[in-house]
């Protein structure tokens, strides 16, 4: 089966161009809302403003509970760009100069005795068909004016005032655009697609500062840090790690087979996060990376055994990933309105099993206490079952909900 997200990327991008059902539902219920707009004299415009807006202009209008469920859903959307608008001047009569989609400016600005309406119109000099630009400069900021006194005005004055969709060139929603906004701005919120929290291999940076592949960095226990990719390509990174290990003995082999296994780690969980909806999660990164490393040095050692069996060589069960025996999960939680606190933990090995878990209820009266409290009962947990070396990870909220691991 595959993901239905990559079944509606472009054609280029290996998909098949299907439309998301969701964000094409948002696209066409723009082109309602604009098509009520621009067309006030028709019989559903008319209905609706009677119903629903009979005192102001649609764009102004806020629906109510106990409007219709159709109305609700063409009058807010999830995305404000499906509504922004900017005005074509006309005589200036139906623009307040307070309107959502007109320039702000302060409060007592508009106090000028020249105001007389509080409409654009008193903006206007209606005889030569101008901005009356001393007023403009008076009332606005500078960048403000310049773009206030750049627009056109109708020199006849029988132009009425419109108000048009800011993000076509038009001034007429179109689908196909709203799709492409919707899908946009969708994509921009994964942390692996199209943003700064993505690997990069074109840009000068290999690993931007992402909250999830510092933790993943950091975490690991190859002595890379995330401050070491500044300013230099994927290409030339590894390049340098190359030369500076010229001389593979097997330490060296070791610990680069321990970085490609790290990085191809981030990438396929990166996949599956992109293609298969997953929660980013850097504890799983780490434990998958050490579990590969360790079970390929195992392979490894086994098949030199198996070669040499009559020089007595015994494997060597050092553990590749590090100094420690456990990654424990601690966590606490605090319901202020009934002040109640407690704690919960969990630890799993270097394969990723869990090995022990519990929560209890607290007396302590933060959060951080409750969490220290974790952090002393899961220890002596650990402790009581023959584990000498363990690293902590403590939750916080967001997507990447794993704070930077701490020895214990």
């Amino acid at each position: 089966m595959i993901h239905w997200d990559k079944l509606c990327q472009n054609r280029n991008k290996g998909g098949l161009g299907f439309k998301k059902f969701n964000l094409m539902n948002q696209a066409m219920l723009a082109k309602q809302f604009w098509r009520i707009s621009h067309n006030p004299q028709s019989l559903l415009a008319k209905t609706f403003k009677a119903k629903y807006f009979p005192h102001c202009s649609i764009h102004e209008c806020v629906p109510k509970p106990h409007h219709s469920w159709f109305w609700r859903n063409l009058i807010q959307h999830d995305n404000p760009k499906l509504k922004d608008g900017r005005w074509w001047i006309g005589n200036g009569r139906d623009i307040p100069l307070k309107h959502s989609d007109w320039f702000n400016c302060p409060s007592h600005n508009l106090q000028n005795p020249n105001l007389i309406t509080g409409k654009v119109a008193d903006l206007i000099n209606h005889n030569s068909g101008e901005w009356k630009a001393d007023l403009v400069r008076s009332i606005y900021i500078a960048p403000q004016c310049s773009k206030i006194l750049s627009i056109p005005i109708s020199k006849t004055g029988a132009v009425s005032d419109k108000i048009l969709w800011k993000r076509s060139t038009t001034g007429q929603h179109d689908v196909r655009t709203a799709y492409k906004i919707l899908l946009k701005d969708e994509v921009s919120k994964f942390p692996f697609q199209d943003s700064p929290h993505h690997i990069q291999t074109e840009r000068k940076s290999l690993l931007p500062i992402c909250f999830f592949i510092v933790l993943s960095l950091d975490g690991s226990t190859l002595a890379i840090h995330s401050s070491d990719f500044n300013n230099i390509s994927v290409q030339a990174w590894l390049k340098n790690i190359i030369l500076r290990l010229r001389q593979l003995d097997q330490e060296r082999m070791e610990y680069l087979c321990s970085i490609f296994t790290f990085l191809w780690t981030i990438w396929k969980h990166r996949n599956m996060v992109t293609h298969d909806g997953k929660t980013p999660n850097p504890t799983e990164v780490i434990l998958t990376a050490q579990s590969l490393i360790c079970r390929f040095k195992e392979a490894f050692e086994t098949k030199i055994n198996h070669d040499r069996p009559n020089k007595g060589i015994q494997p060597n069960h050092q553990n590749i990933g590090g100094c420690w025996d456990l990654i424990i999960k601690i966590a606490g939680a605090r319901k202020a309105r009934q002040k109640r606190t407690s704690f919960a933990y969990e630890a799993s090995n270097l394969q990723g099993r869990t090995m022990f878990s519990g929560c209890a209820s607290s007396g302590a009266s933060t959060i951080t206490a409750a969490t220290q409290e974790a952090l002393v009962v899961s220890a002596v947990k650990a402790k009581g079952l023959v584990y000498n070396t363990a690293k902590f990870a403590l939750k916080v909220p967001g997507p990447c909900c794993w704070v930077h691991p701490a020895f214990a």
